[in-house]
């Protein structure tokens, strides 16, 4: 249907609600997934620290049993008593004073102790040679000391002997206790004679482990490096004999990759005993040899967001709701005092066909449509009395000539009322835009820019046709006004330059500017000069497809300024370019939805040019681009058009 065959209420109605419907829902949309995120990434945040906290809680565990460990070995290593019977009073004190260790121990290579390793053959702690390897332990329950066992081939013994530095056994069962090893070398005189290491329970793993909650339904359980489960609240059957990859579940299979690694993370994914979307979030125990997890259920995780969203939805539907119910009280108040008016004429033509002047408009209208109904009355007033009194008809026509002017200036009135009425929102969707897009408030994602990029392009869009559309309605009227101003026209060019390179870089459009004007000042008005520029130089980049250029050349001849702008767009056909020039026309339907635009962009620039006496042109062919040339005098301005 032809936007001309729908009545102007409907058009009106359709354009103020759907306006403020589209601009409320894509401000809600930008502002709800702006807030929702940032709080979407707090929960996450709070839980990656819960989890590092854990992890350093037990960090702090293992750097007290590795300096336990240390302490013994740099006392053995500058130990010179052997004294067999101290050392192992030393090392039963530090396993009473340290209630998590369940073995303290050092192992000595053949006579690397005092030599004298045959006297000590049967004696406890020493093995069938009498080599010193006492081990101190409460394995069984009471403490004992009994000789190391399988120290030549086992890694507690060989590695700190192969590497010389302090080690950590991944996790074992030992006599039935799941335990891990911190083990160091003893080096007297820069050569190995031994090691000296603890043994600890990791039973106090899981009973720290399985008392902590997350959230409502969540729980934390800690894996060695190698991916064996080391705690968990439920399933204590699977402490020491069930590896993350049992599983069978890509992403947990990944986090084990990232655990074996030394890396903190997080997945999402299913649980695999309770069938919940979790997301799970790891940090490795840096002393250790194992990593803290933290199950937690995402839909409890992300409680508060979705009641937030929830909130600024129902929020954001209230406003919407509200503003287009307003928005359809002033549609209905404007629609009701055109009908208004509609009826007046209607009935006043079909008697002043009849020969009866006497009908006059009803004046009760609103204030800005006020003139109309009395201009009119004061049409069919004169007509009246030259009826009545036969008076040749031409004063008649005068008078009509003048109301009807007055009924135009009236309507360039209500244009500029309403352009101003619709600016003012405008501006502050484009100030909260801005505000946005700048992120002051918070970072944004893809989707957000993109969206708040769009609402800030369509704004000025909009705004610019709002301009020329007052622009045009001003000049018909004729309440445009030149003012006179003396500016250089190179700097004026170099400011459109640099306004319009951006526009054209976004279709890799080569603009080459071709100046030659080394005259001193004109006198022209300033403002108009400028939009003369912008909107031939706009006009060309707009109809030129990507990789072309726009040349702007520039001279003085006959005391004038002439500039053209030269462009390899789309061309215009000889019939199309007289038509070029006229208001709201288009060389083709399909390139108003195509290009965009309303049509008055080239009507503004030669009524601009003719106010200031000059003269604009173009020369064109289908395809081969277009050159659009326009002069203003150098010293002189026309009389207003």
């Amino acid at each position: 249907m032809e936007s001309n065959n729908i009545s102007l209420k409907n058009k009106i109605l359709v354009y103020v609600i759907l306006g403020a419907f589209l601009i409320l829902s894509v401000s809600a949309i930008v502002s709800i997934s702006t807030v929702t995120g940032q709080q979407e990434e707090m929960a996450y945040q709070q839980s990656i620290e819960m989890t590092k906290n854990y992890a350093n809680y037990f960090d702090g565990k293992a750097r007290k049993n590795q300096a336990i460990t240390t302490t013994i070995s740099t006392a053995m290593s500058n130990y010179d008593s052997a004294d067999r019977g101290e050392v192992n009073d030393i090392l039963k004190g530090i396993l009473l004073e340290n209630p998590q260790l369940v073995g303290v121990y050092v192992g000595y290579e053949p006579n690397a102790f005092d030599g004298i390793d045959a006297d000590f053959i049967g004696i406890e702690g020493h093995d069938g040679t009498g080599r010193f390897v006492p081990f101190w332990n409460t394995i069984n329950g009471p403490i004992s000391v009994e000789p190391l066992e399988d120290y030549e081939t086992s890694e507690y013994y060989q590695l700190p002997k192969e590497l010389q530095q302090t080690v950590v056994i991944e996790p074992y069962f030992y006599r039935g206790i799941l335990m891990v090893s911190y083990v160091s070398p003893i080096i007297r005189n820069g050569e190995f004679v031994g090691i000296s290491g603890v043994d600890v329970s990791l039973k106090y793993f899981d009973e720290i482990v399985s008392d902590v909650t997350a959230f409502e339904s969540g729980y934390t359980f800690v894996t060695s490096n190698s991916g064996i489960l080391l705690s968990h609240p439920e399933h204590k059957e699977w402490i020491g004999t069930k590896k993350l990859d049992d599983f069978g579940v890509a992403e947990i299979s990944e986090m084990a990759t990232d655990i074996r690694d030394g890396k903190r993370g997080y997945i999402e994914t299913t649980d695999p005993d309770t069938g919940r979307e979790v997301v799970m979030f790891y940090e490795p125990i840096n002393e250790g040899t194992y990593s803290f997890v933290l199950c937690a259920p995402k839909d409890e995780m992300l409680a508060g967001v979705t009641v937030l969203r929830n909130r600024l939805i129902f929020m954001s539907l209230f406003s919407i709701v509200l503003v287009g119910g307003v928005a359809y009280m002033v549609g209905r108040s404007t629609d009701q005092t055109i009908k208004k008016m509609l009826d007046d004429f209607r009935l006043i033509s079909d008697n002043a066909l009849t020969g009866n002047f006497d009908t006059r408009a009803d004046t009760n209208v609103q204030v800005d449509f006020k003139k109309i109904p009395v201009g009119l009355n004061q049409i069919l007033d004169n007509m009246g009395k030259l009826t009545k009194e036969n008076e040749k008809a031409m004063d008649a026509l005068l008078h009509a000539k003048i109301e009807a002017e007055n009924a135009d200036r009236t309507k360039a009135d209500f244009i500029s009322n309403m352009s101003h009425e619709l600016r003012t929102p405008l501006t502050l969707i484009i100030g909260f835009s801005d505000i946005l897009d700048s992120e002051h408030y918070g970072a944004l994602n893809e989707d957000q820019k993109k969206y708040t990029s769009s609402v800030l392009k369509n704004a000025n869009h909009l705004l610019e046709l709002i301009t020329d559309l007052l622009d045009f309605s001003n000049t018909e009227v004729g309440t445009m006004e030149l003012h006179s101003n003396d500016f250089s026209a190179v700097d004026v060019i170099d400011e459109i330059e640099a306004l319009m390179i951006p526009i054209a870089s976004e279709k890799d459009i080569d603009m080459i500017f071709d100046i030659d004007i080394e005259a001193p000042d004109i006198k022209a008005d300033v403002i108009k000069f400028k939009q003369i520029l912008y909107h031939l130089v706009n006009n060309s980049i707009k109809f030129t497809e990507k990789g072309g250029s726009v040349i702007i050349a520039g001279k003085i001849s006959d005391d004038s300024v002439h500039i053209s702008i030269k462009d390899t767009g789309i061309g215009i056909s000889p019939e199309d370019q007289d038509k070029l020039f006229k208001p709201f026309y288009q060389v083709d339907a399909s390139s108003t939805r195509e290009y965009g635009g309303t049509g008055l962009g080239l009507a503004l620039v030669r009524k601009f040019v003719e106010m200031h006496g000059g003269k604009v042109w173009v020369e064109s062919e289908l395809g081969e681009g277009s050159t659009f040339t326009f002069t203003v005098p150098m010293d002189q301005m026309a009389d207003e058009q």
